[in-house]
């Protein structure tokens, strides 16, 4: 099992995985507050790599940074219970969502991204970070081509949720920005 060698990832893996279920009840419940495909895309990105992580035991201790990523939901399903709170706590927890948005979705997964490839390039050193088959797992890793493949469909998933993450920032900027330049009322 490559990096999961701390009971600890799987149990974040676990409440992650039942946040994303109550996110979709939620996103079903609030309607049209996330219009369009790219939340639909979104989770079914990051369920299927959660899916095959946990079912091939790969890369779970990751997986588990993932929950951080959640942190921004709240106040985008805030959105919803403000509504008619008037402008200024709307715009308050407009720059709440930006603010948490570019720390645990940005920030943190270039963090995540750049800590797997420090991880997989260490080569034979002892600083195996609490795991004992860490070494042995990155040896495997560049022998086994099965191994090599899902770690490529794991980072690639991550890129393509990373890139959603991006654009919905992008979205999220404008947004602030154009409520921010309105003249107050």
């Amino acid at each position: 099992m490559f990096f999961s060698c701390d009971g600890r990832s799987s149990q974040a893996v676990e409440w992650t995985i039942a946040y994303l279920l109550a996110d979709c009840v939620i996103m079903a419940a609030e309607g049209d507050e996330l219009p369009g495909w790219g939340p639909l895309l979104h989770h079914a990105i990051v369920g299927f790599g959660f899916w095959r992580g946990v079912s091939t035991g790969f890369t779970t201790q990751y997986h588990s940074l993932f929950l951080l990523n959640e942190a921004s939901t709240v106040p985008l399903h805030l959105i919803t219970l403000l509504r008619g709170s008037g402008k200024r706590v709307l715009l308050l927890n407009g720059m709440a969502l930006w603010a948490s948005f570019l720390v645990s979705r940005l920030v943190c997964n270039a963090w995540i991204f750049a800590n797997v490839g420090w991880h997989l390039s260490r080569g034979d050193d002892d600083g195996s970070g609490g795991c004992e088959d860490d070494r042995e797992a990155r040896r495997r890793l560049l022998r086994d081509p099965a191994v090599f493949r899902e770690l490529v469909m794991q980072l690639g998933l991550a890129g393509a949720a990373q890139v959603l993450n991006v654009v919905w920032f992008a979205r999220i900027t404008k947004t602030l920005l154009s409520r921010l330049a309105q003249p107050k009322a």
